[in-house]
């Protein structure tokens, strides 16, 4: 199963001499967003969104075409924070249960939705914060540039090693690739064209999650960063194929528990797959994270709210906490026109 198009859309890999002509009149567009002089509703914020992960994807040229400092005028470029966020609470003991979002309306709700969470584990309490995948962005692709690289897009997801960086670039349908990089981040190759979405160490060493969905098309895999001595190189081999694409993983147990477009499934060390939940209502939710507290409860961050996966439970049990009713997307008509 695939995707409908994602709210925030990354940059398409193209020649750099169309991206040349095209980065500085970008650039002067988000300035004029982020100042404000773009009205803010939900549409222009997706706009920004697009623009700001547009300019950060075409940072292949950015030396070449607007100067040295472009880079830092990318990480210079505001961003809107939601409305409420102040007065949301991060335990999610103070979450409130709803309904599952069940239709396509609700589900596109969830995509449109200016509200997203990243969860993580504090003193055995889950806490969810706001996550912004903008500010994420700009914050890792100026830590990590490749000069003269049109595959360096999208999402920048790196991972220290032994010897310096891992570093996946993912733009989703528009290209991906998974670069070395040394401790001072001066040196670099290209590893491959693998989509990566998230890095997961193991007892056992790394392992990493890749895959695409899009439209009509979910393929995932999981697999594994090798160094090679001889070479001095790091290459990625398959370790596990996934039902479908993943967005969010970690370490339950002995076993990796990926959180896939619709599935809910696990990993054991051997590479063997095992379905927990089928058919969950997610796919537009775009997960971000995913924990396990100590009661073997699982919680997956995504926009609109969280999901809490109860793993002992046959059938595992899903709940939908948000942290209020006002954070839910409302505007369901104008987002019913985006669909038609």
């Amino acid at each position: 199963m695939g995707r409908t198009s994602r709210r925030t859309l990354p940059a398409p890999s193209g020649a750099v001499s169309m991206v040349g002509s095209m980065s500085k009149a970008l650039l002067q567009r988000l300035e004029l967003v982020g100042a404000g002089k773009v009205s803010g509703n939900v549409r222009h914020n997706r706009m920004k969104s697009r623009l700001i992960l547009l300019i950060a994807g075409l940072s292949v040229c950015l030396t070449s075409c607007t100067g040295p400092t472009a880079a830092d005028k990318l990480a210079s470029i505001p961003y809107e924070i939601p409305p409420l966020l102040s007065d949301i609470p991060e335990s999610l003991q103070h979450w409130m249960v709803l309904p599952r979002p069940t239709n396509e309306i609700q589900h596109s709700a969830m995509n449109y939705s200016d509200y997203a969470w990243a969860v993580s584990l504090s003193g055995g309490d889950v806490h969810a914060t706001w996550w912004s995948e903008i500010n994420q962005l700009k914050t890792n692709s100026v830590t990590f540039q490749v000069p003269d690289s049109s595959r360096q897009v999208g999402m920048v997801i790196p991972i220290p090693v032994h010897n310096g960086w891992l570093v996946g670039f993912n733009a989703g349908e528009f290209g991906a690739s998974v670069w070395w990089f040394s401790k001072n981040k001066k040196q670099h190759y290209k590893i491959s064209d693998d989509q990566v979405v998230a890095f997961v160490p193991t007892g056992t060493g790394l392992l990493v999650l890749e895959g695409l969905a899009h439209l009509g098309i979910s393929r995932g895999r999981v697999m594994r960063p090798v160094w090679d001595e001889a070479k001095e190189r790091w290459s990625l081999e398959e370790f596990a194929t996934l039902p479908e694409a993943p967005d969010a993983g970690t370490l339950w147990r002995d076993l990796l528990l990926v959180v896939t477009t619709t599935q809910l499934v696990t990993v054991d060390l051997s590479g063997n797959v095992k379905v927990l939940i089928k058919d969950v209502f997610w796919s537009e939710g775009y997960p971000t994270s995913i924990v396990v507290d100590n009661q073997d409860t699982a919680f997956v961050g995504m926009r609109e709210g969280v999901a809490r996966i109860d793993l002992q439970a046959v059938p595992s049990r899903v709940d939908w906490l948000v942290p209020n009713m006002r954070v839910l997307n409302e505007d369901i008509e104008s987002v019913e026109r985006t669909r038609r």
